[in-house]
């Protein structure tokens, strides 16, 4: 078995986790792609190589760029969900428009990191020190503003 190969099936669950949250790979595509990325790698049967996690970043970066060509679908562009607000005063359509306008706002100066805490949380999956620290951020950001 080739080293590429060797590393690419010992970090399968990272590769899941760098496309659901790098790449925002919807949640029912990652097995899709992460076999695409074994496939591609297999064909491609690389000898001699010196860093085998550099050449899965490529692989990885690869395949999630191909699935989004795929799809026609840009990285950065994902659906806000409705506004369900329960307060009556809020319920107008102009106040409603400022304050998704607000959202969008928001959401447009999350920082890479960010974004990643922000999906880690939205999707239940462990939080690491990291991502704690990016929302702690993002909060006191967001409150500042």
């Amino acid at each position: 078995m080739n080293t590429v190969l060797e590393y690419a099936v010992q970090h399968q669950e990272g590769a899941r986790c760098a496309l659901l949250g790098l790449y925002r790979i919807p949640y029912d595509d990652l097995e899709d792609v992460v076999q695409s990325m074994v496939v591609s790698i297999l064909q491609a049967a690389p000898r001699d190589v010196e860093k085998p996690s550099a050449y899965w970043w490529r692989v990885l970066h690869s395949a999630a760029h191909t699935y989004w060509r795929y799809r026609q679908v840009r990285r950065g562009t994902l659906p806000l969900a409705d506004y369900d607000c329960t307060d009556p005063r809020q319920q107008d359509p102009e106040t409603l428009a400022i304050q998704r306008e607000g959202l969008r706002e928001a959401l447009a100066t999350v920082r890479p990191s960010e974004r990643e805490a922000v999906i880690e949380y939205a999707l239940g999956l462990p939080k690491s020190n990291a991502s704690r620290t990016a929302m702690c951020r993002l909060r006191r950001r967001l409150q500042a503003a």
